[in-house]
């Protein structure tokens, strides 16, 4: 029987070819349209969520109104983690992030424009279980002018040598000591970094001191992470 309806089908198509062709392509184009939408969906839905405890992090936002201009944006004030840790019981903890700039890097003679920087908290490895392959997750981000490199960087400036400890020329400026080495991330994240410097660096300069300390900067990535079971 399944023969027979093959057989007819066949027949069909070779007797009526350009409406055969119509209908197969439209249904070829259908196909393969819809593969790349689940495909893309899938790659989306995919991001970050290979983090410890990942739909228990929450990202701030604000939505405000601005000399009656209403807008919305990914960044906060700065102290608006902390404001919302010591009022909720819900959040176990937070981290704060900024995106650093394009940032001339030497070591000895050899000169490197970089701009994937974060500044990222002392906190940032108990939000986001990025894997520490040397120095410790608790300490390489407290003190000033402390930087981590994942091993794509670290191998770039250092080749084979071993970076922790060593130090990096920070725009002609002020040295900068590697703390740690990152496993460079093998799966998608919105976290697009090659090096991480310690927030407490941003502390040292006025200007940046000043914009930190203010709610209305609105300048700050903040992350909140609340216990599980907590009613978002």
């Amino acid at each position: 029987m399944f023969k027979n309806y093959l057989i007819i089908a066949f027949r069909n198509l070779t007797r009526q070819k350009t409406y055969s062709i119509i209908n197969l392509s439209g249904l070829a184009i259908g196909f393969a349209c819809s593969l790349l939408i689940l495909i893309h969906v899938y790659t989306e839905l995919s991001y970050d969520d290979h983090f410890k405890d990942a739909e228990d992090i929450h990202r701030l936002a604000v939505k405000a109104s601005l000399s009656g201009n209403e807008f919305e944006a990914a960044v906060t004030g700065g102290p608006l983690a902390h404001i919302l840790k010591s009022e909720l019981p819900e959040i176990s903890g937070y981290t704060r992030l900024r995106e650093g700039t394009m940032t001339l890097l030497s070591v000895g003679e050899k000169y490197f424009y970089e701009e994937n920087i974060l500044y990222a908290d002392s906190s940032f490895f108990e939000i986001f279980s990025f894997d520490l392959l040397q120095g410790e997750s608790s300490a390489a981000l407290i003190h000033p002018y402390s930087i981590l490199l994942t091993e794509r960087m670290a191998k770039k400036i250092f080749g084979t040598l071993d970076p922790v400890g060593k130090k990096i020329k920070w725009n002609n400026d002020q040295y900068y000591t590697v703390t740690g080495i990152i496993e460079d991330p093998d799966q998608k994240t919105h976290l697009d970094f090659d090096i991480l410097v310690s927030f407490s660096t941003l502390y040292q300069n006025e200007r940046f001191r000043d914009l930190l300390q203010s709610l209305f900067a609105y300048t700050t990535l903040n992350y909140i992470k609340v216990y599980p079971g907590t009613d978002k």
